[in-house]
């Protein structure tokens, strides 16, 4: 325990990107996970309904005046709660959901903040250098992203086409680096001669 308290101090007195970046991806990593519990459970959506039924139940035990304004607001209520309970049980979003575009830029954007996340943790002194060629290579994702169309299966919007871009851009990159690499190992074999 005092390894953790000593942690979140020094993350105030010894201030590093390092740390906060740590923090920053646990954090993005704990409300994932809270985020596909909910959408596989329900269980927050559950409870909620679950409240509302047993308030309904204390409201009509209680309730005794205005016996014509009281069914009607409990006939409103019933709605509303079997309306949620059906959406939850079916599967169907109750709640207004993102955009598409902006899904789509978030799936074309992940595997690259993977990426600089990665590279932030290594002790390289060109780090910050290699996140800014990262995030250069983000920017046309992003960009097709957007403008690719909404297909009806939506993996290839928001698996197939991220995995596929950060791959051929992955393939392209390397092989530019073994070309240099091949012609810097070929200048070291045959070096210039100087003509005297």
């Amino acid at each position: 325990m005092d390894q953790i308290v000593q942690f979140f101090d020094k993350l105030v007195t010894e201030f590093t990107w390092k740390r906060l970046a740590f923090i920053a991806c646990l954090f993005m990593i704990a409300l994932s996970c809270v985020a596909i519990f909910e959408l596989y459970t329900n269980h927050f959506r559950f409870s909620r309904i679950e409240r509302g039924v047993t308030i309904l139940d204390q409201f009509n035990t209680h309730a005794t005046e205005n016996a014509e304004q009281h069914r009607e607001t409990v006939r409103q209520i019933e709605q509303t709660l079997l309306k949620d309970l059906e959406g939850a049980v079916s599967g169907y979003p109750k709640s207004i959901w993102l955009p598409s575009w902006l899904i789509k830029v978030f799936a074309a954007v992940v595997p690259w903040i993977a990426i600089g996340i990665a590279i932030l943790f290594t002790d390289k002194a060109d780090a910050w250098r290699a996140i800014g060629g990262v995030a250069l290579c983000a920017i046309p994702s992003v960009m097709i992203a957007i403008l690719l169309p909404d297909f009806q299966n939506q993996w290839i919007n928001y698996a197939l086409y991220p995995f596929a871009y950060f791959v051929l851009l992955a393939v392209i990159v390397m092989f530019v680096i073994y070309r240099q690499a091949k012609a810097l190992a070929r200048q070291h074999l045959n070096p210039p001669k100087n003509k005297a």
